[in-house]
């Protein structure tokens, strides 16, 4: 089997294990949340040319057919009110995302709505081309013909008959020609590059009959995967040679489980040149379309192998180095007090832990890949208070992030029971594996761009110099109370299966909590001698003195409400708290259901100070309560190497804070963030 047709195999496993399962895939993140609509007929795009392609095995042609259907039967239960589609359903249907549709359903004989084909040529400006939004400002710059939009609607009307291949041809000639820069290219408004718009014109100007020969692009094969697969697109409709070299470059890119790895491609303008706004750039972080981008290149072109000209790959680069957080989870552990080999065992635990979440090419930061700590996949916390023992603390994300919602929580329910068996937590796993799987199901009706499904942590805590406790293993869990509804009656029953007591007063406590918030989280905890643990979470808008007085009293704990009060003297104020998302947590006694823990947590806010700064106030706050910083101060040195600049505002390393009563008293825990640079593609090989 020729290289081309194992990239092409490898790459559509690929595609098809990140295929949610209504039909869509999600790739992107902006503000108004990820794309499914235009990301899925791109995709869909690309796998009916891999069905297609004469010279691949009639297996994977068929596979690609199938779930470009599926793709396409989304897509038509999916259609904007008003016709047509968009980036996703936050936003108005747009003539790119609906020109993609369209070509799809086209070539795949589905029906077209006629609402759908109104809409896109409603975006038409006469003797100009197609602009992306159909709003009446003239002066905003999104309502502009740009090339890109204008070949895509173009081709998407030559797939649906409705432009001859003459008509093609004229209007390519009057809309896209004149666009054509002096070094051969054409530029797109929604890319940081010229690879995609040129590309895809020159698609065009192939299917319209080749008029009058443009100048020949000038694109620099030192690109990521997305340009170098759009400029093979370039160089196929030319009949230019370098597709053999560009080729060779791309199968060298693939990474071990078969898709291309994402760029910062998409780029988001200010909507109006008065604007005092920035440009976003955004990256494929579940590298969809990139590799989509790819297949369908790859798929378009001869059945030549290209064996003679793939660069390979030495010896010496096939092997994954370790993630740069296991370092920094090292560094923690001697903070916290382990001893070199013991902060040696914490490591290999986190990368056991973590060996899905942080497998390369992983993107993190990422936004688009989690909702929680900022976009990275992992967080410590450190703990002060009366007799807290010191220890290392942390949540990391467990489960493939490039997966859908059910089957990233199923990769790490898996991860976490491997885990739970090394620690010989068996008994305790399997106690709890009814509550995980009542909480878990749902998932399945998850929506796509859901971006929490489980976490996992662990509590390594230190008894002597020279003993380390069994770690205790966390499991966190997302109720999808927030977009499924149905929270409370879930964990109702998790609490049931899992054989956890629930007494009166709780009950009376989550009434009170369901009026106020809803429920975010459930947490559960495995430790030695068969111990579980379950700490449930409210996610409530501020912070309520008086609801949290109500609740105290409806437990044993010896507190008073003003203990559990959220504010950091020169950082946040109670009264900022009131305003802004807060949570609650109630620790529950598996035997006797009642409340073991209260704990109220807060938001830290937008970092405006100097990391320093912001460091030596909470010291300050934590001495004025009576609590030994010193803890606080080691993992804020153990993280500090990690932020690349300490003296000016940055992204928050303090996430939030808790305030817990408990019957042995109060305790402050803060979540700290190491800084991770978003990494880069590799170079080219």
């Amino acid at each position: 089997m020729n290289l081309r047709v194992q990239a092409l195999e490898r790459g559509l496993t690929s595609l098809l294990r990140a295929q949610h399962p209504a039909g869509s895939w999600t790739d992107f993140w902006l503000p108004v949340g990820t794309s499914d609509a235009w990301v899925t007929a791109y995709v869909g795009l690309a796998l009916h040319a891999v069905s297609v392609c004469p010279w691949l095995p009639k297996e994977p042609r068929y596979r690609a057919r199938t779930a470009a259907q599926h793709a396409a039967q989304w897509l038509l239960t999916h259609e904007h009110p008003r016709g047509g589609w968009g980036y996703n359903a936050a936003v108005s249907a747009d003539a790119d995302s609906t020109a993609h549709a369209l070509s799809l359903l086209a070539r795949l004989g589905q029906p077209i709505p006629a609402g759908a084909l109104a809409i896109l040529r409603a975006h038409e400006v006469d003797g100009e081309g197609f602009r992306t939004y159909l709003w009446p400002n003239p002066a905003h710059a999104w309502t502009r013909p740009s090339p890109d939009v204008t070949a895509a609607a173009l081709r998407a009307l030559h797939d649906l008959g409705d432009l001859s291949t003459a008509g093609l041809h004229g209007a390519w000639t009057v809309m896209l020609a004149p666009q054509q820069t002096s070094e051969g290219l054409w530029t797109g408004f929604w890319w940081t590059g010229p690879a995609y718009p040129t590309g895809l014109t020159l698609e065009v100007w192939a299917a319209s009959g080749r008029p009058t020969r443009p100048e020949p692009p000038t694109l620099s094969q030192t690109g990521h995967a997305f340009d170098l697969a759009w400029q093979l697109r370039a160089q196929q409709a030319l009949g230019q040679p370098q597709a053999a070299a560009t080729t060779a470059q791309l199968l060298s890119r693939q990474a071990d489980d078969g898709a291309w790895p994402g760029a910062p491609i998409l780029r988001v303008p200010p909507a109006h040149p008065a604007s005092v706004g920035f440009t976003l750039t955004a990256r494929d972080d579940r590298r969809v379309f990139t590799t989509a981008s790819v297949l369908r290149a790859l798929a378009l072109g001869d059945p030549d192998s290209m064996e003679s000209s793939r660069p390979r790959r030495s010896p010496t680069t096939s092997a994954a180095p370790p993630h740069p957080l296991h370092d920094v989870v090292t560094r923690a552990a001697l903070a916290a007090g382990l001893t070199q080999p013991q902060a040696q065992d914490a490591q290999t635990l986190f990368a056991h832990l973590t060996r899905l979440s942080l497998h390369p090419p992983g993107l993190w930061p990422s936004r688009q890949l989690t909702a929680l700590s900022g976009g990275l996949p992992l967080e410590f916390s450190c703990v002060t208070g009366p007799q807290v023992p010191a220890a290392l603390r942390y949540a990391a994300e467990v489960g493939d992030p490039f997966l859908p919602p059910p089957a990233r929580t199923q990769s790490g329910l898996r991860i976490l029971e491997d885990v739970a068996a090394h620690l010989g937590f068996q008994a305790g796993w399997a106690r709890l594996w009814p509550a995980l799987r009542v909480l878990t199901d749902p998932m399945n009706a998850a929506p796509d761009g859901t971006r929490f499904t489980v976490w996992g942590g662990v509590n390594q805590v230190l008894s002597s110099a020279e003993t380390v406790q069994a770690p205790a293993l966390k499991i966190y869990l997302n109720t999808l109370h927030r977009t499924l509804g149905g929270g409370r009656a879930r964990i109702d029953a998790a609490l049931d299966a899992a054989g956890f007591a629930v007494s009166n007063r709780l009950r009376r406590m989550l009434d009170l909590l369901d009026q106020a918030g809803f429920p975010q989280e459930v947490g559960f905890a495995l430790g030695g001698q068969d111990q579980v643990a379950c700490k449930l979470y409210y996610e409530l808008h501020g912070w309520r003195p008086a609801l949290i007085e109500t609740i105290l009293s409806l437990t044993d704990l010896p507190a008073r409400p003003e203990v559990l009060k959220p504010e950091i003297p020169g950082l946040i104020r109670a009264g900022l708290a009131r305003k802004s998302r807060s949570g609650i947590g109630l620790r529950i006694d598996p035997v006797t259901g009642d409340v073991r823990e209260l704990m109220v947590a807060c938001a830290f806010p937008t970092p405006l100070l100097p990391l320093h700064e912001t460091v030596r106030r909470v010291e300050t706050w934590l001495r004025s309560q009576g609590d030994d910083p010193a803890a606080y101060l080691a993992l804020v040195r153990a993280l500090l190497s990690t932020w690349p600049d300490q003296h000016l505002p940055t992204p928050a390393m303090h996430s939030l804070f808790t305030q817990t009563v408990t019957h042995k008293g109060r305790r402050t825990a803060l979540y700290l963030r190491p800084f991770l640079q978003g990494s880069a593609e590799p170079a080219p090989v």
